[in-house]
């Protein structure tokens, strides 16, 4: 798409889609904590994936230096996933202690589907090489642009569903006492009744940490993955996209069995 996109620049690229899903995870749920909805977050981020990917398709109608347009669609990828939290939240408030780790399951499998569809996608348009096929003046769908179609699309549904099924547990179980006001002694109040709570904070601690630990590991394989492949290997960009999706695909397959071992064998429990 831009054959001055160096491997460097990707890295730099990809580095600040994570940078911008660490800082706009505050936003949102800062955003969500001062309102005490979820809904304008969680549509807000939809919003700015779905301007990502229409941006993305259009990258056609850019005539030079393409890559800083797909690098900012990289950062506003980042920004619209950030809101992943929120959704876990929403988990915690609406489900019961005997259904909650199903729950969970049920959106680490979706979320996992996700991670699935885009290589699938891609493998699918394996065969259709960049430029690819015009369906409109300088709209293309391509092995580069499939999985960004397939997420334009799921998108929509999202956000409309977002619109008009979302039942926010805020606006009908809350009210406008529960909405905190960040000051010092709402601090020290909050966590005066986290001491208090019956949990073992040393596992709490150690589930965090497996959790960065984790996310990061993923982060950086997916980060320094594609330029080395281009650098080292010499593949070219399509073999690199390919590889990776194949890779991705065999890591989603395995985390979704783990998923549905928590929903249908009650391991959590």
């Amino acid at each position: 798409i831009d054959d001055n996109a160096t491997s460097s620049f990707f890295g730099f690229a990809a580095s600040g889609s994570k940078l911008a899903g660490f800082i706009f995870a505050f936003v949102f749920a800062f955003w969500a904590q001062r309102s005490g909805k979820l809904k304008g977050a969680l549509l807000a981020g939809r919003i700015i994936t779905l301007i990502a990917c229409l941006i993305y398709i259009c990258i056609e109608f850019v005539p030079a230096n393409r890559r800083f347009v797909l690098a900012l669609c990289y950062f506003l990828f980042g920004v619209g996933f950030s809101t992943s939290p929120l959704l876990r939240s929403y988990i915690a408030e609406m489900s019961s202690d005997e259904n909650r780790s199903s729950a969970y399951s049920l959106t680490s499998a979706a979320m996992i589907m996700s991670i699935i569809v885009g290589p699938v996608a891609q493998l699918s348009f394996h065969s259709v090489t960049y430029p690819g096929y015009e369906l409109l003046p300088n709209i293309r769908i391509h092995i580069f642009s499939a999985p960004v179609w397939f997420a334009t699309i799921t998108n929509i549904i999202v956000i409309l569903i977002i619109s008009f099924l979302f039942v926010d547990v805020s606006a009908d179980s809350k009210d406008d006492q529960t909405k905190m006001v960040l000051s010092i002694d709402e601090l020290k109040n909050q966590y005066r009744r986290l001491r208090q709570l019956p949990v073992s904070w040393i596992l709490v601690g150690l589930i965090l940490f497996e959790k960065c630990a984790s996310i990061l590991a993923f982060a950086s394989l997916t980060v320094i993955a594609g330029p080395m492949m281009t650098v080292i290997y010499a593949f070219t960009g399509e073999q690199t996209v390919i590889i990776m999706a194949i890779c991705q695909m065999l890591v989603g397959f395995l985390a979704f069995s783990l998923s549905l071992s928590f929903i249908f064998g009650k391991l959590g429990r």
